[in-house]
Order: structure tokens, then C-alpha cells, then sequence
């Protein structure tokens, strides 16, 4: 990747992501209150111990336009066409420690306990607190198809 017009193309990338967190999304209350986190937590180590579990606030849920073909792999690999992108990373139990701050990415949704509030991926489990915004988002601004 030496030439000018290569790297144009990872600019180009870099501000439709960009462009993608910014642009406001619809507004949807399904996060859990901060006063039930620890139940989602408890709930989330009761199905799943050996996944990693996260606490994320200021987050959106991407809902992403796949064409048919790779909508066809993702559903025959037990995953919905969905992730998460949060702004503010609050708690990661890999790091056994409460944090503020840093973005994070979720890989695509496994499956979603909305009594929890829990979006679960293939290795993690992220407890969404709060409110956030929901998005539909195009593959090929989020992946290298």
C-alpha cells in the first residue's frame, strides 16, 4: 500500500466511521437503570461464567445491512446482524476494575436478555446502562468485505 490514492481510500474509511458515530440515531430506552447493574452482572456470570462481561454507557446499537449472501453466513453462524459501539467503557471484568471512559466495538449479537439489558456476543456479555441511540448501519462502512 505505497500509493497516494491507497491511502485516500483509509481516510475516506476513517471519516464515514466517523461519520457513522456522530450522526444521531433514534433514541431508545432499553439499558438498565445503575442501580441494577449488579443483577445484570450476577445474571450474566449465571449463563455464561467464562465470558467477559462489560459495562457500557453512551452506547448506540448498530443494526447493519448486510448484503445477502453475508446475512446468510452470519445467520448460519448463530449471530444476528447487530453490534454495539459505546462511547464510555464503565466496568470490564477482565480488568477487575471500573473504568471511565474508552470506546469499544462489540463483535455481532448472539443474543439479546432484555430483562438484563444484556447483548451478548460470542465471547462477551456487555450490559447496557442507560440510554442510547439505534442506528442502521451499511457492512461495508464497519468491515473490509
Amino acid at each position: 500500500m505505497n500509493s497516494k490514492s491507497d491511502c485516500k481510500i483509509m481516510d475516506d474509511n476513517k471519516d464515514k466511521y466517523h461519520d457513522i458515530v456522530e450522526q444521531i440515531g433514534v433514541s431508545i430506552d432499553i439499558g438498565c437503570a445503575e442501580s441494577h447493574v449488579k443483577n445484570s452482572i450476577e445474571y450474566a456470570y449465571s449463563i455464561s461464567p467464562h465470558k467477559r462481561i462489560r459495562v457500557v454507557k453512551d452506547w448506540q446499537w448498530w443494526d447493519i445491512i448486510f448484503s445477502e449472501l453475508h446475512l446468510e453466513t452470519v445467520e448460519n453462524n448463530g449471530l444476528l446482524p447487530s453490534l454495539i459501539f459505546c462511547e464510555n467503557l464503565v466496568y470490564d471484568s477482565r480488568l477487575f476494575m471500573t473504568m471511565s471512559g474508552g470506546r469499544v466495538r462489540t463483535s455481532l449479537l448472539q443474543k439479546f436478555h432484555k430483562t438484563y439489558s444484556l447483548f451478548e456476543t460470542k465471547n462477551s456479555h456487555y450490559i447496557l446502562c442507560g440510554p442510547g441511540q439505534r442506528k442502521t448501519v451499511k457492512s461495508e462502512f464497519i468491515f473490509n468485505d
